[in-house]
């Protein structure tokens, strides 16, 4: 399953210059600016303000459209972003930032293949461009098709082996793929490009726990937590390591801080749903875990866990259908179906 804890979706923000012109071309290119502007502080709301008073002044002015979409992007609307993009190449056919932007928001609201449609055409105007190859890493990562996306990320390198997330991002399809030592191999190398690249520490924590190393695993999920502090990701990530050791209130305690920070993470719901399961409050594990499974389906190992919650409740028959519908299943999910299931 795709862990998007791990994986960074990174926005281009392809923001559209300016030219002089008229008095009314003035005005609303100045408006662009003042947005613009606030863009690069990460004002994203006068951001906005400024590009609606652009859209006043010409309401198919492709590039206010298209920094508004950015601007949209970045406050957690990709709906509100796929709209003014859509707008900006409906006024620009060949808006080729338009396409690469609105492929961001399409993967976001996991309109796969339409992201894939317009990296396509980027990739026509731009095809030695390593941030194209980057971005359909990315989308096919989402898809589980880690093949097409390890190709593309190596295509990415190839042009610009500078880039630590590119990094990160194929280590992550390692570590999907069980290929713990190319995994850490390019996790180390992009903190040898950044050593300030919390992702890296992040996901080294959760390739560490999964060898059973968690001596190692907190460390790594520490570093990261020390370069960015609160971050909800890997406070919630190192709740689930420390709930692996059985250190169950200080794991809860980073999952509620998660939580606190940002409440629509399915796999800080699916790890206190794991925290109820270990007490064994049933009815607490079930109600969290199947709260987690209804926000993300692709949360890794929910099948797994809520199956063995309806087991700890006393019903065999859902936790072999949950663990039935496990997709793909995992080594563990098939042993309990062939001790539980036959």
């Amino acid at each position: 399953m795709i862990n998007t804890n791990l994986i960074i979706l990174s926005t281009t923000l392809a923001l559209a210059g300016i030219v002089s012109c008229s008095s009314e071309e003035a005005d609303k290119q100045r408006f662009l600016l003042r947005g613009n502007d606030q863009l690069a502080r990460q004002e994203y709301k006068e951001a906005i303000r400024y590009f609606d008073e652009a859209l006043k002044i010409d309401t198919e002015y492709a590039d206010a459209y298209l920094n508004r979409g950015v601007a949209k992007f970045e406050t957690a609307d990709p709906v509100g972003a796929l709209g003014d993009y859509n707008k900006a190449i409906a006024f620009s056919e060949e808006f080729t930032e338009a396409h690469f932007n609105r492929a961001n928001a399409y993967a976001e609201l996991k309109q796969y293949q339409l992201a894939l449609n317009d990296l396509d055409i980027v990739e026509k105007t731009y095809p030695d461009t390593a941030v194209v190859y980057f971005a359909q890493g990315l989308v096919y990562s989402k898809m589980k098709d880690y093949d097409a996306s390890l190709q593309v990320f190596n295509r990415s390198i190839a042009l610009d082996d500078q880039n630590p997330e590119t990094y990160v991002n194929r280590g992550t399809i390692y570590y999907y793929l069980s290929e713990y030592d190319n995994a850490l191999s390019d996790l180390t190398k992009a903190l040898e490009l950044n050593p300030t690249e919390s992702n890296a520490y992040n996901a080294m924590a959760l390739l560490y726990h999964d060898q059973g190393l968690f001596e190692e695993a907190i460390e790594a999920v520490d570093k990261a937590l020390n370069l960015t502090p609160e971050e909800p990701y890997y406070l919630n990530n190192k709740g689930y390591i420390l709930l692996s050791v059985d250190s169950l209130d200080a794991g809860e305690e980073l999952i509620n801080r998660s939580l606190l920070a940002d409440p629509y993470n399915g796999w800080a719901y699916r790890n206190k749903g794991l925290f109820y399961l270990k007490r064994k409050e049933t009815t607490d594990a079930i109600r969290l875990l199947e709260q987690a499974l209804k926000m993300d389906d692709e949360v890794d190992r929910i099948h797994e866990f809520l199956g063995l919650a309806y087991q700890q409740n006393g019903d065999l028959a859902k936790a072999c259908g949950t663990w039935n519908e496990a997709s793909p299943t995992s080594a563990e999910v098939d042993r309990l179906m062939t001790v539980n299931c036959q």
